[in-house]
C-alpha cells in the first residue's frame, strides 16, 4: 500500500461576521492513489472563531457567550 498524504492547508476563508463573533474555515485535500493507498488520517477542514469584537449596539455579554460556545467552555464568574 502507498501512503496517502494531505496537501498543505488552504488559506482561511472570510469571517462569517465582522463583530460579535463569527467563524472561518480552511480546507486541505487528501492525495492518494485510489485503492492502492491508505486513507489520510485527520480532518479535511478546520474552523476557528473570528470577528470577536463587540458590535455597536450589542453588549459585551453577547460576544462573551459566542466565544465560550466556540471553545466549548462553560461560563465561569470571576469570583469563583
Amino acid at each position: 500500500m502507498l501512503p496517502a498524504d494531505w496537501t498543505s492547508w488552504g488559506s482561511w476563508g472570510p469571517c462569517s461576521a465582522s463583530c460579535c463573533g463569527g467563524d472561518q474555515s480552511r480546507l486541505r485535500i487528501c492525495v492518494s492513489c485510489g485503492q492502492l493507498s491508505t486513507a489520510c488520517s485527520g480532518s479535511s477542514s478546520e474552523t476557528r472563531s473570528c470577528g470577536n469584537v463587540q458590535c455597536p449596539g450589542k453588549t459585551s455579554s453577547e460576544l462573551h457567550t459566542h466565544v465560550l460556545s466556540q471553545t466549548g467552555m462553560n461560563s465561569v464568574s470571576c469570583d469563583q
